[in-house]
């Protein structure tokens, strides 16, 4: 009996003493701060992509060690997940103090492409100090579905952060079912040639109109479906349709139309952009005669005009027109003072070829 009691005390003892050991080190685990408590497969994969080609340390988690000695070999684990491969990340630290590393995470990006729900996955952190396993943190995260894009979040001084260029990653200019729209609208025509800015401006205009007089045709039609269902007032979401759920549903809201032409257009040499003022998305193509700051460079194209008449040219025409006058109002309204707020009151500019050179990928699945 009284063995077995001094073993439950040395039992008792060496877990205080591991808990006083951890406590030392105040290891902790977050998610990055622009994200909250959410992550976003669409972030992982544009964040990812920039830190490779900056060749620079960071990704969707953040730890922090406290006390650590000099000369201590640090190793962080991240066990096997879903959505992530066993991760493994060692610095041999030679000054002492605390630290906050944010290492590159093996993920699994089909697994990130393909998950269309949001749904919590269990995460195990490991972390050891000369080669000895010091503390471990079993957490949970919730993970949005890859239609889910993170435009914009609040820093904690209020300032509003734009990633409207994410928005980007749901063009997607090498999507095969393109090439088969275009075979279709050129058969309309057999004079028909898709020559991008090779001739006029109202040669450009015209492969425009054709484009929307097809999905016209096909009965592509305006849904308002605009929410999301993260309840964050630090981050900005909104849920995008990918190409093909647009052509195959002929369903678009404002965003889900901007794209889904925008890929097209930049299929055929054309240079666009998307417009996001409040509440709302256009779309422009870029005039490339003239310059970028002069007037008329971008026309813009409210697309959920798309198939509100009969006559194709008709609503296309009036399209044009209401995109001039949204961007117009934006204009007097700001300029009056009217917009008001820390980033929801602003416009903001994607431009995709130049997302492109910055490294900003179609998601493609």
């Amino acid at each position: 009996m009284r063995v077995f009691a001094i073993s439950v005390l040395l039992i008792f003892s060496a877990v205080a003493i591991n808990a006083q050991t951890a406590a030392k080190y105040n290891f902790q685990v977050r998610v990055d701060s622009c994200m909250g408590t959410t992550i976003f497969p669409s972030w992982v994969l544009f964040y990812s992509e920039m830190m490779s080609m900056d060749k620079e340390e960071g990704d969707a988690f953040d730890f922090s060690v406290d006390s650590i000695e000099p000369n201590t070999t640090l190793r962080l684990i991240v066990e096997e997940t879903k959505f992530n491969k066993k991760t493994i990340y060692q610095q041999n630290l030679q000054k002492g103090g605390s630290y906050v590393f944010s290492p590159y995470i093996n993920w699994k990006y089909d697994a990130l492409r393909q998950l269309d729900q949001p749904t919590l996955e269990s995460y195990a952190f490991i972390l050891e100090l000369n080669g000895k396993e010091i503390d471990r943190r079993n957490m949970k995260f919730s993970f949005r579905g890859i239609n889910e894009c993170m435009f914009g979040y609040y820093e904690d001084d209020g300032s509003f952060v734009d990633l409207c260029e994410l928005f980007a990653q749901y063009v997607n200019e090498d999507h095969p079912l393109i090439d088969k729209i275009l075979r279709e609208v050129l058969e309309v025509d057999k004079t028909r040639r898709f020559i991008g800015y090779q001739g006029s401006w109202d040669d450009v205009m015209e492969q425009v109109f054709w484009i929307w007089e097809y999905f016209c045709k096909r009965g592509t039609r305006y849904s308002d479906i605009m929410s999301s269902s993260v309840a964050s007032g630090k981050i900005t979401s909104q849920y995008v349709r990918f190409f093909e759920q647009v052509v195959n549903n002929r369903q678009a809201n404002c965003v889900d139309g901007t794209v889904m032409l925008a890929s097209i257009f930049q299929k055929i040499g054309l240079e666009t952009a998307i417009i996001s003022l409040p509440s709302h998305m256009l779309l422009a193509i870029c005039n490339t005669w003239k310059k970028e700051n002069e007037d008329g460079y971008y026309i813009f194209l409210e697309t959920t005009m798309m198939g509100t008449d009969k006559d194709s040219r008709k609503s296309f025409n009036a399209a044009l027109d209401a995109g001039a006058k949204m961007v117009n109002k934006y204009l007097d309204d700001k300029e009056k003072g009217k917009m008001e707020g820390k980033g929801k009151g602003k416009a903001y500019v994607a431009n995709i070829s130049t997302c492109r050179r910055n490294g900003i990928k179609p998601i493609g699945r």
